[in-house]
């Protein structure tokens, strides 16, 4: 019995043998059974969020059929996470939109061209701030987006549709009451997306600063560089036996109160705000006015 089974259960042939052989692949992508063997190769930045990976898209007559992130490139070094692997499932779902879809007076959406889509969109949205005011539309960002539509996204916003300067790009008063002591914790003014440090001489440096660290006030824009996540303060948080410091939640990205980067994934220092005092010792902090982080951000501070 066992004897006459044995063909059954091991074969060296079969319908599948094809399909698992491998052989050498172009393009430096290894072993690839036939099935996958692409005849191009194009790179693509990842869709997922704004860090920008480089995927190799694996193409076959025009059409991707395989992935692999980039190892020539600086940003994720052949590397890619769960999500970047999967980027070409979404080409496969039902439900992808690959055309405009306008909802029509039935109340379904229903596939029109480019130019009729647009159209409607400036139509409706000139009606709808034309009838409640510019206040009634706002953009919503996240991190979550691709650098290139993010770049898109605040041209847009900047350019083409009109401000309301009064929130978060505009200038925001702070009252000396609110003001931190000199060395003491950085206080968040909320409503300008800040912190405000108020530095003692050489404080926040951790020795790589350069420019000069005389102490003052400085004002700190709240999001990391590295994703966009709010980045909160921690007084108690111990790093490298010192407590004190600024630290990303996501990917623990680890600042100086002079906003200074000493560890984790970020690609710069916390960018700053322009700041600058009235005659009554009022600060004025200019969120439309934002400079990267760099090594001087301890040098930026003013004398308080």
């Amino acid at each position: 019995m066992a004897s006459s089974l044995l063909p059954t259960l091991f074969a060296r042939c079969g319908p599948l043998t094809e399909e698992l052989l491998q052989s050498p692949a172009r393009f430096g992508l290894g072993m690839l059974p036939e099935r996958a063997q692409p005849d191009g190769l194009a790179r693509s930045v990842c869709g997922f969020c704004s860090t920008g990976c480089a995927l190799d898209q694996h193409l076959q007559h025009g059409a991707a059929i395989g992935v692999t992130p980039a190892v020539d490139y600086p940003v994720n070094r052949g590397l890619a996470c769960p999500k970047g692997w999967e980027a070409l499932t979404v080409l496969r779902s039902d439900d992808r939109a690959v055309t405009p879809l306008l909802r029509g007076s039935s109340g379904q959406l229903e596939p029109v061209d480019w130019d009729s889509a647009l159209r409607s969109f400036v139509v409706r949205m000139k009606a709808i701030q034309g009838e409640r005011g510019p206040e009634a539309v706002a953009f919503l960002g996240t991190g979550q987006l691709p650098s290139e539509e993010l770049a898109f996204f605040g041209a847009l916003a900047k350019f083409v549709w009109p401000l309301n300067v009064k929130g978060f790009g505009g200038r925001f008063t702070v009252t000396p009451d609110r003001l931190p002591e000199k060395g003491a914790d950085p206080v968040k003014i909320v409503e300008a997306k800040a912190w405000i440090a108020n530095l003692e001489p050489d404080e926040g440096t951790a020795g790589i600063a350069v420019g000069g660290a005389p102490g003052g006030l400085l004002a700190l824009y709240q999001k990391c560089v590295h994703l966009g996540c709010t980045v909160p303060w921690l007084p108690d948080f111990d790093f490298q036996g010192e407590k004190g410091w600024f630290r990303c939640p996501c990917h623990q990205s680890t600042y100086t109160k002079a906003g200074i980067r000493v560890f984790g994934p970020a690609p710069r220092h916390l960018d700053t705000f322009e700041i600058e005092f009235d005659a009554a010792g009022r600060l004025t902090i200019n969120t439309g006015k934002i400079t990267l982080g760099a090594e001087d951000n301890p040098s930026r501070a003013i004398p308080f």
